[in-house]
């Protein structure tokens, strides 16, 4: 199973469309993306990257790639002298509501790939000749190509990212080292619904019972118990986000028997009852098909 996959998709990411902006300097974009998992990339001139999160100036160089995984506003400014061209390649991921699954919070406020380690990276090398043509290209099914392209983009962004975080021994980028651990992600992964204990989920995954407990630990700061609430509660965020089923069957399908039990796991991870999210959800798809007409 591909758990980064299945993390991504249960977290709700909606992609917006890959876009290029080019032209000669100066020029600055306002990028709004205070929920949004936003990255650019540069293919020619030089630009400053600003935001109320960025903890100093980002200045970036022609081939350099960067994500802003904290989503928030911020500026890309040409600082290439005046008249000269600058092209910028963007795109970004939208978060309607905040995931809850450690990942998120372990991604940095701002991630740099400079040219030279792009370049170090084939996949990356072979992809940016394909995106910038297919933005160049107006022919039919360009839209759903980019959008693709997007994806793939942003998939060897977050790679490159855990590949940095290889050899840590704190977090879940970290534990993904750990063949056993996987193991255990995986097990909870693919079966969310089963009513684990700890002694079952030692046994299936070759450790002894504080064994588990203990590299589960270290490697996340959670218990795999709490670990496996965690995916059964953004599953339910899923739910509650897509479709009308009712708060018991919403449950039952994320491996809650009781209802009221499943309202109060949701409401310890996310702060708010089940029915107030799926209130509050719909009433900002409302502001934003609004906002878009």
């Amino acid at each position: 199973m591909d758990l980064l996959t299945d993390i991504l998709q249960q977290a709700g990411l909606q992609r917006a469309v890959l876009r290029q902006r080019e032209g000669s300097a100066p020029w600055v974009i306002t990028c709004r993306c205070d929920r949004s998992i936003a990255f650019h990339l540069v293919r020619a001139g030089q630009v400053t990257i600003e935001g109320c999160r960025c903890s100093q100036r980002l200045e970036l160089e022609p081939g350099d790639l960067v994500m802003l995984a904290r989503g928030f506003d911020h500026t890309v400014t040409t600082r290439t002298p005046a008249g000269q061209e600058v092209a910028v390649i963007s795109g970004h991921y939208r978060l309607w509501n905040d995931p809850v699954h450690m990942i998120f919070r372990e991604l940095p406020t701002t991630f740099v790939l400079r040219g030279a380690e792009a370049e170090e990276i084939p996949a990356i090398r072979r992809l940016l000749p394909v995106i910038e043509a297919e933005l160049a290209d107006l022919q039919m099914g360009a839209d759903s190509a980019r959008r693709g392209l997007l994806d793939v983009l942003f998939n060897y962004l977050l790679r490159a990212w855990l590949d940095r975080h290889t050899g840590s021994e704190t977090g879940w980028a970290g534990a993904l080292q750990d063949p056993q651990l996987v193991r255990v992600f995986t097990l909870l992964h693919t079966q969310w619904t089963r009513s684990w204990t700890l002694d079952e989920l030692a046994s299936e995954s070759g450790f002894s019972r504080p064994t588990l407990a203990r590299r589960f630990k270290q490697h996340t700061g959670d218990t795999p118990l709490h670990y496996l609430t965690t995916l059964r509660v953004q599953r339910a965020m899923h739910l509650l986000s897509n479709t009308l089923l009712p708060i018991g069957a919403v449950a039952d399908q994320c491996g809650y028997s009781d209802a009221f039990v499943f309202s109060k796991a949701f409401k310890r991870l996310t702060g708010e009852s089940p029915r107030d999210f799926r209130q509050r959800n719909l009433a900002e798809a409302v502001a934003r098909q609004e906002g878009e007409a």
